[in-house]
This record gives structure tokens, C-alpha cells and sequence, in this order.
């Protein structure tokens, strides 16, 4: 079986460095290390029944109106198609749409290539640069008809396009019989980078992910956000019960608690500011990100994911890009206390 390496395989980790100090310390994913505190916000009679039984039409409806009502006053819950987190949205919509060229704007989040190549379709790579995707003749050089697949913010290095001007993008594509993907997993901490403040087009689809931004990625909810033709057809596509009731439950909760939204932006903006000003004192570059994630690029980044990965601190590596890395958010004041400690040693390490 051919292994596809993403961050977050801790088990994977531990056995190529068995000596490293517990606990380890996860900073390969964009997951918040914030969770949202569920069991104090949920009565626990209401936990227990939700675990006992299947979801209920009412129980979907009510986490699609809450979604869509935290994601855009301008949506319908009827344009949200639930799925168990983004990834299975990734995986589906390739079976969806005939044979076609794929127009991916790279570097990204590899999946998008690797479950389009895998239905039979062409994927074309294309620069995701500042002078080259904030360029319309970009898209007005690109065949009428095909698939453009963009991640806004894009993983792993954070870019955006003003808004207005991605959505004059997409219209224009979209209107030449381009079919437009735009993956938002990782726009929750900048809402306003949303195209769902605009009105949805037809064959675009914007794929967003609920559990990056909640820490709650386990509980398994995404998102697609489309016109109810598309959102009609990739329902036919989905089995019965694909969503838990307990996380439906949860995900209706968290999305109707403004003030702990309010409150986990602010909080994730603070200590990414602290990361980015802790990296770049011991050398790193930091290259973008968001703030669940942090890009650093420099030399010589293998050896130094290995000093951190001996000292129990996990970061994500790019098997193409060996000059970069990318963190994730520390939990806690003994995860940055042993964090610093190691960037300092690797700082005199690699000093010259």
C-alpha cells in the first residue's frame, strides 16, 4: 500500500525516534491546539443520547442553518452539502464531472492532485505566485471548460487574493464553463478572505472544514457550499449516516457560540504573532501561513526537523521542498518552554 504522508501521524513518528521525550509535542498539523470545550458547554444528558442513536433529518437540518449562518448571512442552508470533514469532499468530487483537465494552482495541499489524477482526470500544475495567479490573464489564458482547483488560504504558505479580485476570477471562469474548487479549509481565522460574502456561482464549489479551526478535527465535519443543482447532485453521492449525531450536535453548539469564535480568533492571531517572533529570533524564515500554521524556508531544514523531532516536537516536512517546514501552535506553556529550548540549541548548532 502506498503511503501518503500528511502531518498529524504521531504513532508513524514515534517508532523512527523512540528515544524522543514524552510527551510529544504535535506541531505537523493546522489543527488548533485550542479546542472547543464541548463537554463544559453540553448538557451531559444531551452527550449520552446523542451518542446512542442515529442522526435525524432535523438533527442535520439544524447544523446546516447554524453553519450557514456562521459562515455567511448572504447562504442558504439548503447550498451546505455535510460530509464527514473536507478530505471526503476532496476524495468525492472528482467522481462527480466527467474527464477533463485539472488546473491546480501550486504549491498546495497535495490531496487535491492526488484524488483527481486517481479518478482518471489530467492534472495540470500552475504557479500559485504573486505575479502569476493575481494576474486575470491567468485564467483568461486557461481552455474554457476545465476544472480550476485554488486554496484560499492556500496550505502551506498562507497566500490569499484580494477578494474582489478572485471573485471577478472566478465569475469570468465560470462563465466561460469552468468549473471552480476554491478549499477554504483554513479561512475560519480570516473570515473576510471568504468568497461566501459573495453571492454563489454557478459551477463553483467553496469546500470549508469545521474541526481545523474548533480543534475538534476528530469529530469529522466539512463542508461543500454550491448551488442546490450541485449540491443536489453530490448528495446522491453520499451514504446514509455519514455524520455522527454526537458531532452534529457539537458543530451546532460551537457555531451558534459567538463569543468563543470571537475569543479563539484572537486568541490563535496572539500566539501565532508569539511563534513567527519566536522562530525568527533563532534564524528561521518565516516564508507566510495563517494563524494555524507557520512557513519557515531555509537551509539545511531536514537536520533540524530531526533535532526537533529528538526532542519530542513533531513538524511537518515536505518530501519536494526540503528547504522548508511548517508549524503548528504549541498547547501549552511546557510545549513552548521545550520549543524555545530546542530552536535555541539549533540556532548555536547551525550558527556560522
Amino acid at each position: 500500500m502506498i503511503r501518503h504522508h500528511h502531518g498529524g501521524d504521531l504513532t508513524h513518528i514515534k517508532t523512527l525516534y523512540p528515544a524522543a521525550p514524552r510527551p510529544w509535542i504535535d506541531l505537523s498539523t493546522g489543527i488548533s491546539p485550542y479546542p472547543y470545550p464541548w463537554l463544559e458547554k453540553l448538557d451531559p444528558a444531551w452527550i449520552r443520547q446523542a451518542a446512542g442513536r442515529l442522526p435525524s433529518e432535523k438533527d442535520i437540518e439544524h447544523c446546516k442553518n447554524a453553519y450557514a449562518a456562521y459562515l455567511s448571512p448572504r447562504l442558504s442552508p439548503d447550498q451546505l452539502v455535510l460530509a464527514p470533514g473536507s478530505q471526503y469532499l476532496i476524495e468525492t468530487l472528482p467522481g462527480l464531472f466527467p474527464k477533463n483537465e485539472v488546473f491546480i494552482a501550486t504549491p498546495t495541499y497535495s490531496e487535491h492532485a492526488r484524488c483527481w489524477r486517481r479518478a482518471g482526470h489530467r492534472v495540470v500544475n500552475i504557479p500559485y505566485g504573486v505575479n502569476a495567479i493575481h494576474d486575470t490573464t491567468l485564467l483568461e489564458n486557461l481552455p474554457p471548460g476545465k476544472v480550476l482547483i485554488l486554496t484560499h488560504p492556500n496550505n502551506p504558505d498562507g497566500r490569499c487574493i484580494d477578494p474582489p479580485t478572485l471573485y471577478n476570477l472566478v465569475r469570468d471562469y465560470s462563465q466561460r464553463g469552468g468549473t471552480v474548487i476554491i478549499d477554504e479549509a483554513f479561512a475560519d481565522t480570516t473570515p473576510a478572505v471568504s468568497l461566501l460574502h459573495y453571492n454563489i456561482l454557478d459551477n463553483v464549489v467553496v469546500l470549508r472544514s469545521a474541526g481545523k479551526f474548533s480543534g475538534l478535527a476528530g469529530l469529522r465535519l466539512g463542508a461543500a457550499v454550491c448551488t442546490q443543482y450541485l449540491a443536489r447532485k453530490l448528495k446522491t453521492h453520499q451514504g446514509m449516516w455519514t455524520i455522527s449525531t454526537l458531532s452534529l450536535l457539537v458543530f451546532t453548539r460551537l457555531f451558534e457560540d459567538a463569543i468563543w469564535i470571537d475569543e479563539n480568533r484572537r486568541r490563535l492571531k496572539w500566539n501565532m504573532t508569539r511563534l513567527r517572533k519566536l522562530l525568527e529570533k533563532y534564524g528561521f524564515a518565516v516564508r507566510g501561513g495563517t494563524s494555524l500554521f507557520c512557513l519557515t524556508e531555509g537551509r539545511d531544514m531536514c537536520a533540524k526537523a530531526d533535532i526537533l523531532a529528538q526532542a519530542g516536537i513533531y513538524v511537518r516536512r515536505f518530501t519536494e521542498r526540503d528547504h522548508w517546514l511548517r508549524f503548528g501552535l504549541p498547547p501549552n506553556d511546557s510545549a513552548w518552554h521545550r520549543l524555545e529550548n530546542t530552536l535555541e540549541r539549533i540556532f548555536h548548532d547551525f550558527r556560522s
